[in-house]
């Protein structure tokens, strides 16, 4: 059982911290994205378990991509 704490599911990333910089001074979002978030879903895709999220409120960004990884999400 996967849930959040607080009024949002997950509120997604940190935009103000920023993303590293690639060469041609643009944020490297997508290699941000594969480091940091999709191991996560891939690792919730892959457990032999089924699992279920209680998604309260936002789910922000990454964050319904989180919602969307479950096997069962209750939404309210």
């Amino acid at each position: 059982m996967l849930t959040g704490q607080g009024s949002a599911f997950c509120a997604g990333a940190d935009l103000v911290a920023g993303f590293p910089t690639l060469s041609t001074g643009l944020d490297d979002l997508r290699g941000a994205l594969r480091r940091r978030f999709h191991p996560a879903f891939l690792a919730l895709l892959n457990l032999p378990q089924p699992v279920i999220e209680a998604v309260h409120g936002p789910a922000i960004g990454a964050g319904a991509c989180l919602a969307l990884a479950a096997d069962i999400s209750v939404m309210a």
